[in-house]
């Protein structure tokens, strides 16, 4: 039976209709029928889509396994082949492709994978055909072992699974070598360090940590250095550690040779690198060597059985022992029998500076007066690291025997001016050599070498076995007219001979003074002026004398002047010896005053002293001459300006006080345009200043009259005439200013105060609410009130003059109204000016000029995107436009309706807001409707779009647009199996028919 009947009114099929498998036992894919159908009634239903039975394979499908001929191979060129097998035949063929991937840390740069990556394993066969290898990149980086996942897809084999995953070892042939280095090998001791660090010969994948220490080669010790930071990290990939690791020499005072430090490390990581070879530091001593000196406990031992001990020092210790072995030797004329040396060995310890050891020299006595003995006392010295031999030292042996004395003599130890004496000399005991004396004399100060003279031969001889001198020596005193003390000079002699006789004693010499002197006073200037003026006071000397004259300076009033009249600065005049005009300043200078009055007289005296008893000086008489003119009287007004309603009161002063009475009648003058009657001048016209007064008494006034006129400033010229005070002058005129009090206002007219935009304009004129006097100058200024901007207006001309004694203005000011297409509210413009003139008028108010706008409100319009859509998820999109620009932003509030028998159910709308910017005439924002599908045949639909506006000054609603939603609806038959796959082995499946609706 292959017929089903699907009845009237129903959607499901009667009648039965079955297809059956046959078994079979060959592997094969699954097999596939086609069912379909021919149709016949309802109502020219067509035929139904096909279907598709599945017949399934019953038989197992193999699996299929990978292979590596070798599962580990060496980086240094070792490969592998891949092959394939199945774990039975199939009937058909099997395709592998083979990939290789790498395992990290492994990447794909470390092996590659040959061009052909297939194996085929053919229908009937198990074993794989064609060749697979993978071979190991070599390189020269030390890192763990690599892994690689070998895997393969597989295509055919009637769906035969991929293989499990093989895993290739690729096994490292790299080793590294790490390293330290010292950043310096040789440091100083005093306060010298060295960084450690470690290279590793090339890169390693794995990190290598280094523990680094230091340990003292003997005898360094462990106290001469220190270690700050142990460990060292070589990150993998790099070459160079990170890390600190500083040695630093630890400083003394200890002279020794270079300490020597190893420094080593142990390791961990870098695939087992293995331990670096340790490096040798070096401390360099900073101690120079030592120097070793001899001392003598006395430099200088007695002939009679003195002696020195001989000792030596280090400058610093050293760390070896030092040995000097002493010697001494006699110094010309000096021999060995002159003294004796006991020990000869001194010995330094090591880390001592001190010897220790005996060595003596002492002095051998005798009878004979000779000069001082010389021993030169020397050492030669071993050990302390080479230390050089010390200086040698020198003793002295001081004879015992005593040198006789000699003694000089004058003839007389006073002389004249014109006189002289003679020297002699004289020894206490005979001596075994002669003695030569060499005279000298000596002025002492104030005496000079020109107040004597002494006489060409010098030399005074004592022989061997005398005791007096032979030869003349004299000195002669040289006469002067110079006034000053009595004259000494000093008598000496230098010895040579008499085994070392010492130089005798100094002998004094006097010289006495015929001379005496006078000083007087001198003045700059015996008259100066009391207005500042000054005079120095000096002194003389008739002549010069050998002694300074110092003199003290005073200076007093000779009545009636008194002491306030003058100052004086300074007192000490100095004539110093020598000289005849004197030092020091002295100054006397007039104290002004503003009193008329007769000169002064002041007397200038002086006490003295030094100048050998010089007398005090005559007096000098100061005239001081009086400088004060006739002083000068000057009006002064209380107040210099006062107003239409005020007054000033005048006065006068001196310049200075008078003797005599000054009498002033004062006067007032008007200056054009100002009148006499403009001011009165009080009854009163007198001021008077006292004798001995400088300010005035009496009340003169002058007052403004007012007025009603506008007008500027008037003067009014103040003076005076002037009797008494000794002929003082009349005083200079003053100048009062009366201000007027009268003020104007000027106000600005508009022609219109509103114009049409399309090329209306107005004219600004000003009045003044009464004359002035002085013109009055406006200039004139619009500006825009916000949304207004200086580009909806122009304005031509900008100055108004309304002239003196006129109340309206002349000039032309207009403002013209600027034309757009934009549509808006009024504008306005503020209308102001500045003003001159007038006496001060102030600025007009602004006035506010309206410009009437004359675009019509311009429409908004809806538009849909499409005015049909289809029922199955069909939209449209809503916009909107202006017929012309607005200036304000119009913003539409828009909605869907359905038009029966339509419902709301029908569709959706997404969004309701449409805004059309201020300038633009598209709108933004997004309203969408989109139809609502459903299964039900039925006619079209329509939805009403329509919108609500506001903004845009005031723009009407748009006019409603109407959407078409298409029906989409129809009716299709199906075929449907039971079960769409059965079985070979004796499946089968029923076959229905259905309608997707009734």
């Amino acid at each position: 039976n292959k017929k089903l009947t699907i009845a009237a009114g129903a959607t499901t099929s009667t009648g039965t209709v079955t297809i059956t498998a046959t078994d079979n036992s060959v592997d094969a894919p699954d097999k596939q029928v086609t069912v379909s159908a021919t149709v016949a009634g309802g109502n020219g239903v067509t035929a139904p889509s096909d279907q598709t039975l599945t017949i399934t394979d019953d038989e197992g499908t193999p699996t299929v396994s990978l292979s590596l001929s070798s599962s580990s191979i060496d980086e240094d060129g070792g490969s592998t082949a891949v092959t394939a097998t199945l774990s039975a035949v199939s009937g058909e063929n099997v395709t592998l492709t083979v990939s290789a991937a790498a395992v990290s840390p492994a990447t794909s740069s470390d092996f590659s994978l040959s061009t052909n990556k297939t194996l085929t394993i053919a229908a009937g066969a198990t074993s794989s055909t064609g060749t697979v290898t993978i071979a190991a990149v070599d390189n020269d980086v030390d890192g763990p072992e690599k892994e690689v996942t070998v895997s393969a897809t597989a295509t055919g084999g009637n769906g035969v699974a991929a293989p499990s995953d093989q895993t290739l070892t690729i096994t490292d042939d790299d080793t590294r070598t790490v390293s330290l280095v010292l950043g310096s090998s040789s440091i100083s001791e005093d306060g010298g360090s060295t960084a450690v660090t470690a290279t590793l010969d090339a890169a390693s994948t794995e990190a290598v940590t280094l523990t680094v220490s230091s340990s003292p080669v003997s005898p360094t010790v462990s106290g001469d250095f220190t270690q700050a930071g142990t460990t060292l990290t070589i990150a993998k990939g790099a070459t160079t550690s990170t890390g600190t690791v500083t040695i630093t020499a630890v400083d003394n005072e200890v002279d020794a040779p270079d300490k020597e430090v190893t420094v080593s490390a142990t390791v961990t990581g870098g695939h087992g690198v293995v331990a670096p070879s340790d490096q040798t530091l070096t401390i360099t001593d900073d101690e120079s060597a030592p120097t070793v000196s001899l001392a003598l406990s006395s430099s200088s031992i007695d002939e009679d059985g003195g002696s020195t001990t001989v000792t030596a020092t280090l400058s610093a210790e050293s760390s070896e022992a030092v040995t000097l072995t002493v010697s001494s030797a006699a110094v010309s004329p000096t021999v060995s029998g002159d003294f004796t040396q006991t020990g000869t060995t001194l010995t330094i310890a090591a880390g001592a500076t001190s010897s220790t050891g005996t060595v003596t020299i002492a002095a051998v006595d005798n009878d004979v007066d000779a000069p001082d003995k010389k021993v030169t006392v020397s050492a030669t010295a071993t050990g302390g690291h080479g230390v050089a031999d010390p200086s040698d030292q020198t003793l002295t042996i001081t004879d015992d025997e005593s040198a006789p004395t000699v003694s000089l003599a004058l003839a007389s130890s006073s002389i004249d001016e014109d006189e002289s004496t003679t020297v002699t000399a004289t020894l206490s005991a005979v001596s075994s050599a002669d003695v030569t004396l060499t005279v000298a004399a000596t002025a002492v100060s104030p005496a000079t070498a020109s107040d004597f003279t002494l006489s060409t031969s010098k030399t005074l001889t004592i022989a061997a076995g005398t005791t007096t001198s032979t030869g003349t020596v004299t000195i002669a005193a040289v006469d002067n007219t110079v006034d000053g003390p009595d004259k000494e000079v000093t008598v000496s002699a230098t010895v040579s001979g008499g085994n070392g006789v010492a130089a005798p004693s100094d002998q004094t010499l006097t010289i006495t003074d015929d001379d005496t002197r006078t000083v007087s006073l001198v003045l700059g200037s015996s008259s100066i002026s009391e207005n500042g003026g000054s005079t120095t006071v000096t002194a003389t000397l008739d002549a010069a004398s050998n002694e300074a004259i110092t003199l003290t300076v005073s200076s007093v009033a000779v009545s009636p002047t008194v002491s306030g009249d003058f100052t004086q600065n300074g007192t000490t005049l100095t004539i110093a010896k020598g000289v005849t005009t004197s030092t020091g300043t002295v100054t006397i200078t007039a104290v002004d005053n503003a009193v008329d009055a007769p000169d002064k007289k002041v007397t200038v005296s002086a006490t003295a002293s030094g100048g050998h008893g010089v007398a005090t000086p005559s007096d000098q008489t100061l005239t001081i001459a009086d400088d004060e003119g006739v002083p000068t009287v000057t009006l002064a007004l209380s107040s210099s300006s006062i107003d239409e309603d005020g007054s000033t009161t005048v006065t006068a002063t001196l310049g200075a006080v008078s003797s005599e009475d000054v009498t002033l009648t004062v006067s007032a003058t008007a200056v054009s345009p100002a009148t006499s009657s403009d001011f009165t001048l009080s009854a009163n016209k007198t001021l008077t200043i006292a004798a001995g007064s400088t300010s005035s008494t009496g009340t003169v006034t002058i007052a403004a009259v007012d007025n009603s006129v506008d007008g500027p400033e008037k003067e009014v010229t103040v003076s005076a005439t002037v009797a008494g005070g000794n002929g003082v002058a009349a005083p200079s005129d003053q100048t009062l200013t009366i201000t007027d009090d009268d003020t104007r206002t000027v106000s600005l007219v508009l022609g219109s105060s509103s114009i049409g935009e399309n090329a209306g304009s107005t004219t600004v004129t000003a009045t003044l609410n009464a004359v002035s006097t002085e013109a009055v100058t406006l200039t004139v200024s619009s500006s825009p009130e916000s949304p207004t901007v200086s580009g909806d207006f122009t304005q031509a001309g900008t100055t108004l003059t309304i002239a003196k004694g006129a109340t309206t203005s002349t000039g032309t000011v207009t403002i013209t109204a600027v034309d757009n297409d934009v549509d808006a509210p009024d504008k306005e413009v503020t209308v102001s000016a500045t003003a001159t003139g007038g006496h001060g008028v102030a600025a007009p108010s602004s006035l506010t000029l309206t410009i009437t706008d004359d675009e019509g409100a311009p429409t908004v319009s809806l538009a849909l995107s499409s005015s049909s859509i289809d029922e199955d998820g069909g939209s449209t999109t809503v916009t909107a436009t202006l017929s012309a620009e607005s200036s304000e932003a119009v913003t539409l509030t828009v909605s869907a309706t359905a038009v029966s028998p339509t419902v709301s159910g029908d569709f959706t709308q997404t969004g309701t807001t449409l805004t059309i910017a201020a300038g633009a005439t598209s709108s933004t924002g997004t309203v969408t409707v989109t139809a609502v599908d459903n299964s039900v045949d039925g006619p079209e639909k329509e939805v009403t779009v329509s919108a609500t506006v506001t903004g845009g000054n005031g723009v009407a609603a748009p006019s409603d647009k109407t959407l078409t939603i298409t029906d989409d609806d129809t009716r299709t038959v199906s075929l449907v199996l039971g079960s769409p796959s059965i079985g070979e082995n004796g499946g089968s499946t029923a076959v229905t028919a259905t309608l997707n609706a009734a």
